[in-house]
């Protein structure tokens, strides 16, 4: 049975030259607005929660089936049956998003830059399941959010990936906050972070 790990893009693949290792990288998608633009109900950017650049970054397995990829289809596959996480797959790590952070394309690169350093390889041995990976961008620390989602108050942002079969999917999963206005909002961000809350 092959293994497969879910890196970081741009990193460089420790285990490339082992055949029965599957790579799947994460990459955050790179236009105006993204995941980073979203804002409060005073039309604050979320962005500016993290004062020191200090942010932990939470990666979730959420359980979907990967036929499912319109918003709506996930949503009402979240609310009945639900969508659980695999606790056991959650990853948390504290980063500082360093540099010259002039644009949300700037803070979201900072991101994945800090996330290339310091956590290469985010999950070393996915099951074989249905699902996507969720990113959830906050300032509590790790610590904090070792269960459920972080508090409302602390998301600094949120994003997906596309439904697939980890099983033996290969390649690029690109983040994105699947949303319905511009710039992204707050409530949409906290339905992202608490999928699997949806079907209690």
């Amino acid at each position: 049975m092959r293994r497969t790990i879910v890196s970081c893009l741009a990193t460089v693949a420790l285990t490339a030259c082992a055949e029965d290792v599957r790579r799947v990288d994460l990459a955050f998608i790179e236009r105006e607005p993204n995941p980073f633009s979203c804002v409060d109900g005073e039309g604050e950017p979320l962005v500016l929660r993290a004062a020191d650049r200090r942010v932990s970054v939470v990666f979730d397995v959420v359980e979907v089936p990967f036929r499912f990829s319109g918003v709506t289809e996930i949503l009402r596959e979240c609310r009945e049956p639900g969508c659980p996480t695999v606790p056991e797959l959650r990853r948390c790590y504290e980063i500082v998003a360093e540099g010259e952070l002039a644009s949300t394309l700037d803070i979201l690169r900072s991101v994945e830059r800090a996330l290339e350093a310091n956590a290469s390889v985010i999950l070393d041995d996915v099951p074989d399941v249905d699902g996507m990976i969720r990113t959830t961008v906050s300032t509590e620390p790790c610590d904090a959010v070792r269960d459920g989602a972080p508090p409302v108050e602390s998301l600094v942002a949120c994003a997906l990936t596309r439904p697939v079969d980890l099983g033996s999917y290969e390649g690029v999963l690109e983040l994105d906050l699947p949303t319905t206005s511009l710039p992204c909002t707050l409530p949409e961000v906290v339905l992202c972070a608490t999928l699997e809350e949806l079907a209690e």
